[in-house]
């Protein structure tokens, strides 16, 4: 396993996962990721938020701001969290 990182960039792996995998894999990431790591990733069609199936987890305060920025016109959706039970 790897651990050690706090930072992670997923683009839209979640997008082509049953919602039960989807589960697991995030859950997996995050038990293994160091306290206050962030997550960002696109969805594009599937809303799929980590924040809202992990209750270690919530939005980035600095979400608002990336997705005013975001230019991936093609995306659904630009997700940011931060792990907040370290």
């Amino acid at each position: 396993e790897y651990q050690g990182f706090n930072k992670f960039n997923l683009s839209n792996i979640y997008e082509y996962m049953e919602l039960d995998l989807f589960d697991e894999v995030s859950r997996n990431i995050l038990n293994n990721s160091d306290p206050k790591s962030r997550f960002a990733y696109w969805n594009l069609m599937v809303p799929r938020k980590m924040h809202h199936q992990h209750k270690a987890l919530m939005a980035d305060p600095r979400y608002g701001i990336c997705l005013e920025r975001d230019k991936g016109f093609f995306y659904r959706d630009f997700n940011l969290s931060i792990r907040v039970d370290g």
